[in-house]
């Protein structure tokens, strides 16, 4: 498995499975494998990279983490 960088997303993964030579990434909530028969971990690695770009991920902006405008109201009142 792969971790991620300082560079990916919260929840961006990619996944290396070295016996069946694919990898599996999970992106913005969606899950997708990529069975490319990828020689070596590095390879599959830079396909999952290369999906998330197509799928909208820039890894020279930083991850701005999302706060809900509700939390306030979720609070209990005291």
């Amino acid at each position: 498995m792969t971790e991620p960088g300082p560079r990916c997303e919260p929840g961006m993964r990619i996944e290396f499975d070295p016996t069946a030579r694919a990898t599996t990434v999970t992106f913005r909530g969606r899950v997708k494998t990529l069975s490319g028969l990828f020689a070596s971990e590095e390879q599959a690695r830079r396909a999952g990279e290369t999906y998330c770009r197509v799928m909208g991920w820039n890894p020279k902006v930083a991850a701005v983490p999302v706060h809900s405008l509700l939390a306030h109201r979720l609070r209990p009142v005291s």
